[in-house]
């Protein structure tokens, strides 16, 4: 008998717990708080929203009709469960809203990201190829690559990853031939398009951008020679792989300066291409090719004055190519004292040249450190590595004076 009172006793006490939490007042607080949770999720859960998102936000506002009927029909404790179902179900679908990408979603985004890098680094040199082969392998490539996109888009990321996995092979064998060993002649083209596309940029303007540009271009530099250094040492693939950095470099110069050439960029850029060209012919280069170059810089300057931007900028790049033709012949026999010339010049600008900016303060290190190693080449007697490299370094201090 003591032992069903005990019992009587609990269960009394759990019924007026349970009563004070089922109060009409607190069910109604409760209600409400579900209300506005509904009104601020409805504001984020439009018609463009997830179908999974729009049905899990309907079911809770059906729950929560419900709820307020319950209430008003004096049922607290089915008012207050079917409130706290609506809220479970408002937090689902404001979670559908922002679900994370699956495991297989992220490895398909990974290598599709792959395959448009490797196709660019192929797609520059593709074209200048006659291999019919290869022209097909890649054109196959880039054509699963486009199925494996329309898969990933469908929701089929199991097939997009296989589908573009044998897009990436196709691409790496492409890849591998152009650049292989036996494709010495290739490489060579590509590191003169890369000389091309570097030469082509403008690099001595005022603007902020563009003294961003002009750090970049720096690096595009700095790769392209150590691409052409692996080419002379026989490492074709590595050279590939650099001058394709450089390039890419280059290309994000080109696109912080703008890309355009300006009256005065173009009048910096004949002024340097003319003294490059009297320092090769005081080296003993061709004297009727520096002239032809000189003439051509005469025009460029005609076409300047009378304000025809775009043949002025033409003839000056021909002169511009030029120029580093005949300093490049110079480079490979010069003489003594032309060398000592040469030092001399750079010894001399760098003692006029004090940098007032982060980006000519590295500047000015290289030219400093370039013209150090020129110094040691020319006293142990390697004439033409001492040439090249005080001449590096007295482009960059040119570069540093039309920061300014």
């Amino acid at each position: 008998m003591k032992k069903v009172s005990i019992i009587i006793l609990a269960i009394s006490f759990l019924l007026l717990a349970q009563n004070t939490s089922v109060t009409p007042g607190r069910v109604e607080q409760q209600i409400r708080i579900t209300d506005r949770l509904l009104s601020d999720a409805g504001e984020e859960i439009s018609e463009q929203a997830p179908i999974e998102a729009r049905q899990l936000f309907e079911q809770a506002q059906a729950i929560q009709e419900q709820a307020w009927n319950e209430y008003e029909n004096g049922n607290m404790v089915s008012a207050k469960q079917l409130t706290e179902q609506a809220r479970n179900l408002i937090q689902k679908a404001k979670s559908s809203l922002i679900a994370r990408p699956s495991k297989e979603e992220r490895q398909v985004e990974r290598i599709m990201e792959q395959n448009r890098e490797l196709a660019e680094d192929i797609g520059a040199e593709i074209s200048s190829t006659t291999d019919e082969e290869l022209q097909n392998m890649y054109s196959r490539a880039l054509e699963l690559n486009k199925d494996a996109e329309r898969m990933a888009n469908k929701g089929d990321y199991s097939s997009a990853y296989r589908i573009a996995k044998q897009s990436q092979t196709l691409m790496k064998n492409v890849k591998k031939e152009i650049f292989s060993s036996g494709n010495a002649d290739k490489i060579s083209q590509a590191i003169s398009k890369t000389d091309e596309l570097i030469e082509s940029i403008s690099d001595d303007s005022d603007e902020g951008g563009e003294k961003e540009a002009i750090g970049i271009l720096a690096v595009s530099r700095e790769l392209q020679n150590q691409a052409k250094q692996a080419f002379e040492n026989g490492d074709y693939r590595q050279a590939a792989k650099l001058t394709l950095q450089a390039r890419k470099k280059a290309q994000q110069a080109k696109s912080r300066a703008g890309g355009e050439f300006s009256s005065e960029k173009i009048f910096k850029q004949i002024e340097r291409t003319s003294e490059a060209i009297d320092e090769a012919v005081l080296s003993g280069s061709d004297d009727m090719l520096a002239a032809s170059a000189k003439e051509m810089l005469t025009k460029a300057r005609t076409a300047l004055e009378n304000g025809d931007i775009k043949r002025a900028e033409k003839l000056t790049q021909s002169a511009r190519k030029i120029a580093a033709q005949l300093l490049s012949e110079t480079e490979s026999s010069p003489s003594r004292e032309s060398v000592q010339k040469a030092l001399s010049m750079t010894d001399e600008l760098l003692s006029q040249i004090e940098p007032d900016t982060e980006i000519s303060g590295q500047l000015y290190d290289q030219a400093k450190e370039l013209q150090r190693q020129a110094q040691n080449e020319f006293e142990g007697g390697n004439l033409s590595e001492s040439l090249k490299k005080t001449r590096a370094a007295r482009e960059l201090l040119n570069r540093i004076k039309n920061m300014r």
